[in-house]
C-alpha cells in the first residue's frame, strides 16, 4: 500500500521510505516541503489546500527536502531529518484548514516519527478532492487550483482575485463526471435482467464509484488482470463497452448473481436479497452487512493498487422489496420476523474517502438505516444488534478469507 491509500492512522516511516526512494516527482497530488516558515505558514498550507481540494486532491510531505529533476520538478533529496515534532504540526495544519478556508476542509494528517531521531517527524497530509468547491482563503477572497505541479490563482491575472469565469469553471467542471458515474450505474443495471433470466426477483445491488471519474484508470489488459483477481474461479465472463462483467443464472435453483468491473473504476454487483430456503420473500439482516463489507475490503484492495484515494460513492439499492420479510438470526439461529417494508424500493448511499470505506462508524450507520427503512424500528434502535451484525460480517469474511468478491453474492 502507498501513502496515497494506506489507512492514515497505520502509515510508519518505512511506507514514506519505500515511497521516497522511488523518486516520485511533484504532480498534480502530490508535493514536497522541507518545512514551514514561521511567518507564512499558514499561507502556504491554504494555498495548496485549496488548490489540491479544489482539483483532484492530493498529499503533502512535510519534512521531506528536494532537489529538482531534469524537467524541473521537484523529487525527494532527504526525508530522514523531518521536522520538530513538539510544534504540533499536525494539529496546526488541522486548524489552518479550518480557520482560514471556506468551506472548511478536513485534511487526513499523520506526524510519523523518523527512526533515531527525537522529536522529528515526517508530516502526512492528504487533502481529498471535495465535492463543495470552489473553496477560499478566507483573508484574501482567493481560490487556487492544482495544476501540473503547481497551485494556480483561479484568476485571470496572477494579481487579481478569483474571476467570475474560473469559479463558473470550478462549479461546472464536475458535472460531465457526475452524468457519467450515474451512466455507468444505469448501464451496468441494465445488463443484470439477463442475469436472471425471465424471474422478476427482489435485488441488493452495490455500487462503488470515483465520485468524479474523468478517464480511464486501467488499460484493458489491466482491467482483465484486475476481473479476475476480483472473479476468482469464474472463467465466464464477456466485455462490453468499458466494461468486463460476469453472470449466472440457475434455471433449476432460480439463483442468480451479477458482477461488473470497468474501465473508469467502478465495481457493481447485483444477487437476491431473498433467502431462497424459505417459504415467504425474507431477507437475513446480516445479507446487506456481508455483502457492504465485502465490498468495501475489495475496492480498498483495488484502490490501493491503481493508488487512487480519493472520494468515492458507495450506493446500495434493495428493489422489488413490497411486503418484504425481514429476519434477524446469528448465522442460522432466527431471533425475529413479521416485520415488513412498507415501500417498493429503497437507495442510501454515502461519499467517503477510500480511507474510510471500512470505518465502522458509517457501516453500522448504513446498516441501520437499511434496517429502518425495512420496517423494523425496533432492530434499527438496538445498537447491539446492530454491533452484532457488523461483528458477525468480520468475523465470517475473515474465517473464510474471501478473496472472490463475486463468491459472497
Amino acid at each position: 500500500m502507498s501513502i496515497f491509500s494506506k489507512r492514515i492512522d497505520n502509515l510508519e516511516f518505512s511506507d514514506i521510505d519505500e515511497f521516497c526512494k522511488g523518486q516520485h516527482p511533484e504532480n498534480l497530488c502530490l508535493d514536497y516541503k522541507q518545512a514551514l516558515s514561521t511567518q507564512g505558514d499558514s499561507k502556504q498550507i491554504s494555498k495548496l489546500a485549496t488548490a489540491f481540494a479544489n482539483a483532484h486532491g492530493g498529499v503533502m510531505l512535510l519534512g521531506v527536502s528536494e532537489s529538482k529533476a531534469t524537467d524541473g520538478r521537484g523529487v525527494p533529496n532527504d526525508w530522514t531529518t523531518g521536522i520538530d515534532g513538539s510544534t504540533n504540526p499536525v494539529q496546526k495544519i488541522k486548524q489552518i484548514c479550518l480557520d482560514n478556508i471556506s468551506p472548511p476542509i478536513l485534511p487526513e494528517v499523520k506526524g510519523v516519527p523518523v527512526p533515531n531521531n527525537t522529536n522529528q517527524v515526517v508530516v502526512v497530509a492528504r487533502f481529498g478532492e471535495s465535492d463543495q468547491s470552489p473553496h477560499y482563503i478566507r483573508t484574501t477572497g482567493r481560490a487556487y487550483i492544482r495544476m501540473g505541479d503547481i497551485s494556480h490563482l483561479a484568476a485571470d491575472e496572477a494579481d487579481s482575485d478569483a474571476s467570475p469565469t474560473d469559479i463558473e469553471w470550478l462549479l461546472k467542471r464536475r458535472e460531465k463526471p457526475a452524468v457519467l458515474r450515474e451512466n455507468l450505474i444505469e448501464f451496468a443495471r441494465g445488463r443484470v435482467p439477463r442475469a436472471r433470466g425471465d424471474l422478476k426477483k427482489d435485488t441488493l445491488e452495490c455500487s462503488v464509484i470515483p465520485l468524479y471519474p474523468r478517464f480511464p484508470m486501467f488499460t484493458l489488459d489491466q482491467l482483465a488482470s484486475e476481473f479476475a483477481r476480483l472473479s476468482e474461479h469464474y472463467s465466464d465472463y464477456r466485455s462490453a463497452n468499458h466494461s468486463i462483467f460476469t453472470r449466472e443464472y440457475s434455471q433449476e435453483t432460480k439463483n442468480w448473481k451479477y458482477f461488473e468491473l470497468n474501465e473508469f473504476g467502478m465495481m457493481y454487483c447485483a444477487a437476491p436479497a431473498s433467502e431462497h430456503t424459505r417459504s415467504e420473500r425474507s431477507m437475513n439482516t446480516l445479507t446487506l452487512m456481508d455483502r457492504l463489507l465485502c465490498m468495501c475490503k475489495h475496492t480498498i484492495d483495488l484502490y490501493s493498487r491503481i493508488e487512487y484515494f480519493g472520494l468515492v460513492q458507495i450506493r446500495v439499492v434493495l428493489d422489488g422489496i413490497w411486503d418484504f420479510a425481514l429476519v434477524k438470526s446469528n448465522y442460522g439461529s432466527p431471533m425475529s420476523s413479521r416485520n415488513y417494508a412498507a415501500d417498493n424500493s429503497v437507495t442510501l448511499e454515502a461519499v467517503l474517502p477510500v480511507s474510510e470505506l471500512l470505518d465502522p462508524t458509517w457501516l453500522k450507520d448504513i446498516h441501520r438505516r437499511f434496517l429502518w427503512a425495512l420496517g423494523d424500528a425496533r432492530l434499527a434502535l438496538q445498537q447491539n444488534v446492530v454491533d452484532q451484525d457488523y461483528n458477525d460480517a468480520t468475523k465470517e469474511y475473515e474465517r473464510q478469507n474471501i478473496k472472490s468478491l463475486i463468491y459472497t453474492l
